[in-house]
């Protein structure tokens, strides 16, 4: 466990210190942020958008191409970070 302890933190600090272009263009970090990005979405967003981000009713399919709040990674970025309802800056 210690050994996978490790190596993630190192993997966590690589991916803390980049901005999204790097990210996108380094194989290791995307591979990283993807297998987060989907604990975290499964943890937080599936009991609403569901398991595959196809929407309930209510909440909106996240695979349809259709952003209501805009579909940029600029755009979505303070969403997954504050939500949607927050008055974040």
């Amino acid at each position: 466990m210690q050994d996978i302890i490790k190596l993630r933190s190192h993997y966590q600090t690589e991916f803390d210190k980049s901005n999204f272009e790097q990210i996108f263009k380094d194989q290791r970090l995307m591979k990283f942020a993807l297998a987060g990005g989907q604990s975290v979405f499964q943890n937080n967003c599936a009991v609403c958008h569901g398991t595959g981000g196809g929407g309930n009713v209510g909440y909106p399919n996240l695979t349809a191409g259709a952003w209501l709040w805009g579909g940029k990674i600029d755009d979505i970025y303070p969403t997954l970070k504050y939500g949607i309802r927050s008055e974040h800056p």
